[in-house]
């Protein structure tokens, strides 16, 4: 796989001890990691994404942090969550598959 070479390289020209890395279950199952040396660790929990109410912009959830949303949104109420603020001003979210988490240890 092409990715092999800059990983190799990484390896090389750093020393790492470990590298944690993590595959989108989306897209991926991660078995470029067990070619590389990488063991599977735990799959981790789904994440959810902001979707605007065009439902033509995705969002990073870390963009709408509740501490951020005075700033971002019109309608802004300290006393609702961060998810019920969103609602409020038009968003939707989606949640994706998780991802696979994987460590590559020195010998």
């Amino acid at each position: 796989f092409p990715v092999t070479i800059p990983v190799k390289r990484f390896i090389n020209d750093h020393s790492p001890k470990s590298i944690i890395s993590y595959s989108d279950k989306r897209y991926f199952d991660g078995i470029v990691y067990q070619g590389l040396g990488f063991n599977f660790i735990e799959n981790t929990t789904p994440n959810y994404w902001y979707i605007s109410p065009d439902y033509k912009v995705l969002f990073n959830r870390m963009t709408f942090q509740k501490h951020k949303l005075n700033k971002l949104i019109n309608n802004f109420d300290s006393n609702l969550t961060e998810w019920q603020n969103m609602q409020l001003n038009g968003y939707d979210r989606i949640w994706d598959c998780g991802n696979g988490k994987w460590v590559w240890n020195s010998v």
